[in-house]
C-alpha cells in the first residue's frame, strides 16, 4: 500500500476514534488527525477528512428517521462496509500498482536490451563499414602495385631494346672501321704495286714522289691509330654503358621479385580482410536476430501491461458492485444517488 494511501485510511481510522471519544465531526481538524497519525501531508489529510465527513453526514442523514439502535446499526454497517470496500479497492490498486511496476521495469530492461543490441549491431555495422573501406583501399593499392609492376616490366623491357640497339650500333660501328681500315690498307698495297711498276722508269721522279708518298702514308698511319684509338675508347664507353645497364637490369630484376613478394602478402591481407568481412557480416546477422527477439519481449511486456490495465477495470467493477450490494441491504430512506459515497482515486 503506498503511503498517501495509508495517511487517508489512518484519517478515517482517527476520526472514527475522536467520535467515539465524544467529539462531533465538525470539531476534528487536520492538526488534531495529525496529532494522532503523525504522519503524511496535511493537505492529505484534508482531503480524506473532507471525505469522511461527507460520507458522515450521509450516514447520518440516513438514520435520522430510523430508531436509535438500528440507525447506530446502519452507521456501524455503513463505515464497516465503507472502510471494507475502500481496503479492498486500495489493496487492489496497489497490487495492480505494483504489477504495472514490475510490467514497466520489465519493459524498461527490455527496451535497454533492445537499446544495447541496436548499439552493438551499429557498431558492428560500423565495424563492418571500415573494413569495407580498407578492402576498398587495399585494392586499390594493389592495382596500384600492380601497375608500378607492369611499368616496371616494361621500363626493363625498354632498357633490354636500348641495350641490344646499342649493341648494334657499336656492332656496326665497329664493322665499319674495319672496313675503313682495309680500305686503306688496300690502297696503300694497290699504291705500293703502282709505284714498284714505276721505279725503275721513273727512279728519280719515285725518289721524290716516295718520299712525298711516305710522309703522306706516315699521316695516313697516325690518322688510322687516332681513329682506333677513338674507336677503342667508344668501344670502351659503350661497353661501361652496356655494364651500367645490365646493372639496371639486375636490380630491377631484384625489385620486380620485392614487388612480387609484397603482391603475394597484399594477396594474403586480403583475403585475411575478406574473412574478417564475413565474421562481420555473420555477427550482424545474429544481432539482428536478437534485436528481433527483444523487440518481441517488449511487444509481450506491453500485452502484460494491457492486460493488468483490464484487470484494474474489472477491479473498479467488482467494488462499484459490492457498494450497490451494500445499498441495496440498507432501507432506502434517501434517493440511492445520494446514499452511494463518493470514490477517490
Amino acid at each position: 500500500m503506498s503511503r498517501s494511501s495509508d495517511t487517508r485510511q489512518r484519517t478515517r481510522e482517527a476520526a472514527a476514534k475522536l467520535v467515539v471519544g465524544g467529539k462531533h465531526p465538525h470539531e476534528i481538524t487536520v492538526d488534531a488527525i495529525y496529532a494522532v497519525i503523525q504522519q503524511g501531508s496535511r493537505t492529505t489529510i484534508n482531503d480524506a477528512l473532507k471525505a469522511w465527513r461527507e460520507e458522515r453526514t450521509k450516514v447520518d442523514a440516513l438514520g435520522a428517521d430510523l430508531p436509535p439502535a438500528l440507525a447506530d446499526t446502519m452507521r456501524s454497517l455503513w463505515v464497516s462496509a465503507v472502510e471494507q470496500g475502500e481496503r479492498v479497492f486500495l489493496e487492489q490498486r496497489q497490487a495492480l500498482e505494483d504489477q504495472v511496476a514490475t510490467e514497466t521495469a520489465r519493459a524498461d530492461t527490455a527496451a535497454r536490451q533492445r537499446d544495447e543490441i541496436q548499439g552493438a549491431l551499429d557498431r558492428a555495422v560500423a565495424v563492418g563499414d571500415a573494413e569495407k573501406t580498407a578492402h576498398v583501399q587495399t585494392r586499390d593499392e594493389l592495382a596500384r602495385t600492380r601497375a608500378a609492376v607492369a611499368a616496371a616490366e616494361t621500363h626493363a623491357v625498354h632498357l633490354e631494346q636500348q641495350l641490344t640497339c646499342v649493341r648494334d650500333e657499336a656492332a656496326r660501328d665497329r664493322a665499319a672501321l674495319q672496313a675503313a681500315l682495309e680500305r686503306q690498307a688496300a690502297e696503300f698495297q694497290e699504291t705500293l704495286a703502282n709505284r714498284d711498276r714505276g721505279y725503275q722508269a721513273e727512279l728519280d721522279k719515285a725518289t721524290t714522289r716516295l718520299q712525298s708518298v711516305q710522309d703522306h702514308m706516315l699521316q695516313n698511319i697516325d690518322a688510322a691509330r687516332e681513329a682506333q684509338k677513338r674507336a677503342e675508347a667508344q668501344q670502351a664507353k659503350l661497353q661501361q654503358r652496356v655494364d651500367t645497364l645490365q646493372a639496371d637490369i639486375t636490380d630491377l630484376r631484384v625489385k620486380h621479385a620485392e614487388q612480387g613478394r609484397e603482391l603475394h602478402l597484399q594477396r594474403d591481407r586480403e583475403a585475411t580482410l575478406s574473412e574478417a568481412l564475413q565474421r562481420s557480416r555473420d555477427d550482424s546477422q545474429r544481432l539482428a536476430i536478437d534485436l528481433a527477439g527483444a523487440n518481441g519481449q517488449l511487444s509481450a511486456a506491453a500485452s502484460q501491461v494491457a492486460a493488468a490495465e483490464d484487470r484494474a477495470r474489472v477491479a473498479e467493477a467488482r467494488l462499484d458492485r459490492t457498494l450497490a450490494e451494500v445499498q441495496a441491504q440498507t432501507p432506502n430512506t434517501v434517493p440511492a444517488d445520494q446514499a452511494r459515497p463518493s470514490k477517490r482515486r
